[in-house]
């Protein structure tokens, strides 16, 4: 006896047995060879900020990306960010993790931690989204985040990430290994 399949039920038999889509490493970066694809930037905002390479912390390796920002106008976003490319016209999904050191915890003297993905380009505080705090504890302190969206007809898409002044204090912080995964949604 012969046994056919309808395509349809093909479809549903793949679906099944597939599962989800795993996510895709397309950048893993400690810094240790410079800053690789990522570039710094900033809104200008702060009287004065860096972004730059550091061996003073390190997570993984002896460099790390440090931010330092003077915020005692109360303003200000520094981060540093990388453009990739992905499927074309596609929905999907973008997971950041990093590393982030702080001088000291408690609840005054905390910023904002901030991170981009999409097919725009970053340029002020407003076009990033806050995934957390810094200051939480001293030293390094894991985050992470994710955005979902569509591409462009190229694929390109950035990712960024870094601090945004809350409290009129000066002060720096650090940031390493850095990984990024995409997945299609």
């Amino acid at each position: 006896m012969k046994r056919v399949f309808s395509v349809a039920a093909m479809a549903v038999l793949l679906l099944t047995f597939a599962g989800p889509a795993s996510a895709a490493p397309i950048a893993r970066e400690s810094f240790e060879a410079g800053f690789g694809p990522w570039v710094p930037d900033t809104d200008g905002r702060a009287p004065t900020s860096s972004v730059t390479l550091s061996t003073d912390q390190a997570y993984d390796g002896v460099r790390s990306v440090r931010i330092f920002m003077d915020g005692r106008k109360d303003d200000g976003t520094s981060w540093v960010e990388a453009q990739f490319v992905g499927p074309p016209m596609r929905q999907v999904r973008v997971n950041l993790s990093f590393q982030l050191w702080s001088p000291g915890s408690g609840a005054a003297g905390g910023w904002l931690v901030v991170g981009f993905a999409g097919t725009g380009d970053p340029e002020v505080e407003t076009d990033f989204t806050r995934i957390g705090y810094t200051d939480v504890v001293a030293g390094w302190r894991p985050y992470q985040a994710g955005w979902t969206f569509r591409t462009d007809a190229t694929g390109r898409f950035r990712v960024a990430l870094g601090t945004s002044v809350i409290w009129e204090v000066q002060k720096a912080h650090h940031i390493d290994a850095v990984r990024v995964d995409l997945v299609t949604v």
